[in-house]
């Protein structure tokens, strides 16, 4: 078995994604997707690139490497965690557009071993997702580190409305990480993470068409003058509508399921200094959405905001700090045609600050807060308006690279379970949270 490397806390962090276009695998490397193995399989993928060396030596495969540049305590967390033995999956913008994915929910189901999902009706609709067995609610979602699953129904994927158009890479991190995500993140965490920021200007503009009266268009912006940084996209994904039913009752409306996703997003970020950031999203997005059956098909008028604040501060190379805002709002209209619609939403926002220390020689060590209030109500299943708070305090100590170059343990304490009564008393394990309602 392959020795691990010896990273420490001063080494960049970095994420390799291989695409292999030969027969042979090159040891270490895995096909479509960047991946933060464990020490098992490095050893196998290693003995598999041993077996198949004459084939490589004479066809070498192309090797495409992503370095994560970021220093930012929150966007460097999956690869700290996949150094401490986190099995960690990188699907990147490149890999995602070679194969043509439309959403980010088919780029899932097809690159990421591990976690199954199932689309309910094709493009732009609810899928049924299982990470290694679990169940749909044990998965959290995030885009850009904030929560998006679905505050009313936690086993509804949020998935329906994000285009593969808009994304730079999705983080995937399996097994259990709700000391450093929170509830929800029992088996495993799915990060979509947007357009990011470049010191260059660039951009660019795709456009395409498909059966069914099906097309897509998207297209970014960025750029930067002196210290100031933006990105911009725009986003839209149509069809008009397509069977996905064999029979059909003899007198249906309507048959077809159609789609239509109209997003835009705009991100403004500023240096304050070298050690000082600010970073500003807003993300905007209309969909209607079938959902067909045997004898009709009921739609899904949907709008969704999501707004977020973020402060980086970077001292030194052992010391880490950051606190984010957020506000998400989720409006829907939902109605059978011709009966009237039925609205169903909700609001949620939220506070969180985290600080990362590293000592001398041996420990890291992670200290955070995080705070959400969430809200909602449902007029089709008659869910009464209803509102929670949630306050939460955890702490994490990791083992240096530095110390243990072939140890990836990293001893946490686990969270506690959300409480459900008014002013909860707190169970101080690592992890505090209390709940009112």
């Amino acid at each position: 078995m392959k020795p691990i490397p010896q990273l420490s806390s001063d080494t960049p962090l970095l994420a390799r994604t291989f695409t292999a276009t030969s027969a042979a695998t090159p040891a270490g490397a895995s096909t479509a997707r960047s991946v933060v193995r464990s020490p098992l399989s490095a050893g196998l993928t290693s003995l598999l690139g041993a077996l198949a060396s004459s084939a490589a030596l004479a066809q070498p495969a192309d090797v495409e490497e992503v370095l994560v540049t970021e220093r930012s305590l929150e966007k460097t967390l999956p690869l700290e965690l996949a150094r401490c033995g986190a099995d960690l999956e990188i699907i990147t913008e490149q890999v995602i557009n070679r194969h043509g994915f439309v959403d980010v929910a088919q780029a899932l189901e097809m690159l990421v071993p591990g976690l199954h999902l199932t689309s309910q009706a094709g493009a732009f609709s609810y899928v049924n997702e299982h990470m290694q067995g679990s169940r749909p609610s044990d998965v959290l979602w995030t885009l850009d580190g904030i929560r998006i699953n679905n505050r009313l129904y936690n086993s509804t994927s949020p998935a329906d409305t994000l285009p593969s158009g808009i994304i730079e890479r999705a983080e995937v991190l399996k097994g259990s990480h709700g000391l450093m995500y929170g509830t929800q993140a029992i088996a495993g965490v799915v990060n979509v993470v947007t357009r990011g920021f470049s010191d260059t200007s660039d951009g660019s503009l795709t456009v395409g068409a498909g059966s069914h009266s099906a097309y897509r268009a998207n297209g970014y912006l960025r750029g930067s003058v002196g210290e100031h940084k933006l990105v911009g996209w725009l986003s839209s994904d149509v069809s008009d509508g397509y069977e996905i039913y064999d029979v059909y009752q003899p007198n249906p409306v309507n048959w077809e399921r159609g789609y239509n996703v109209d997003g835009v997003g705009l991100k403004y970020g500023f240096d304050v200094s070298p050690e000082l950031s600010l970073s500003l999203t807003g993300i905007h997005t209309v969909a209607r959405l079938d959902y067909p059956n045997v004898s009709n098909v009921t739609v899904n008028d949907r709008t969704e905001d999501i707004v977020s604040a973020k402060l980086d501060y970077l001292p030194s190379e052992r010391a880490r700090f950051y606190a984010k805002a957020y506000f998400q709002d989720w409006d829907t209209d939902y109605y059978t045609p011709p009966n009237p619609s039925a609205y169903w939403g909700y609001r949620d926002k939220g506070v969180s600050a985290a600080m990362a220390i590293a000592d001398d020689r041996w420990f890291e060590y992670h200290l955070g807060y995080d705070f959400q209030t969430y809200k909602g109500q449902d007029q089709v299943l008659l869910i009464a308006r209803q509102q929670e708070k949630v306050h939460a305090l955890f702490t994490r100590c990791s083992r240096r690279y530095a110390v243990w170059s072939r140890s990836r343990n990293a001893p946490a304490l686990p969270r506690g379970f959300v409480t459900t009564t008014p002013m909860a008393p707190t169970q101080l394990s690592g992890m505090s949270r209390a709940s009112t309602i």
